[in-house]
């Protein structure tokens, strides 16, 4: 029930911002409306949220180590956020519909003629040298 209201929101939004259009003020720029909708959808069987943006699906494994319970609205929030942020500062690995299908068929459906990812946190590697006496 809550995918169909994020769905109808997303599409109510959409309608919206194609349709309102405002009068510049006199000497001033009609400023263009921008949409970005992100739909997402948490698949309970393999544990995976999901966010379609545009022509692209990413995929995040949720594990109980990130302490975030999706059942609940405000942990379902911090889940999507916390993908918003890896989607834009993590590593992405492209994964073939094959193997998405594989995964989950009700993924597959959601990510269907988007490219997919899935996303996991960048690990930084530091390396430690030391340097002897210079000569």
């Amino acid at each position: 029930m809550q995918g169909v209201l994020v769905v109808a929101l997303c599409l109510i939004a959409q309608i919206y911002a194609e349709t309102t259009t405002h009068k510049p003020h006199h000497n001033h720029q009609h400023e263009a409306n921008e949409l970005d909708p992100a739909l997402f959808y948490y698949d309970g069987a393999t544990h995976r949220l999901v966010m379609k943006l545009g022509n692209n699906c990413y995929i995040e494994r949720i594990t109980s180590h990130h302490g975030v319970d999706v059942h609940t609205e405000d942990g379902l929030r911090t889940a999507e956020t916390k993908l918003m942020l890896l989607v834009s500062k993590g590593t992405k690995t492209p994964m073939s519909h094959d193997q998405v299908n594989t995964l989950s068929q009700h993924v597959e459906h959601m990510c269907s003629g988007a490219s997919v990812y899935t996303v996991s946190a960048t690990h930084h590697h530091h390396h430690t040298t030391t340097m002897g006496p210079q000569i």
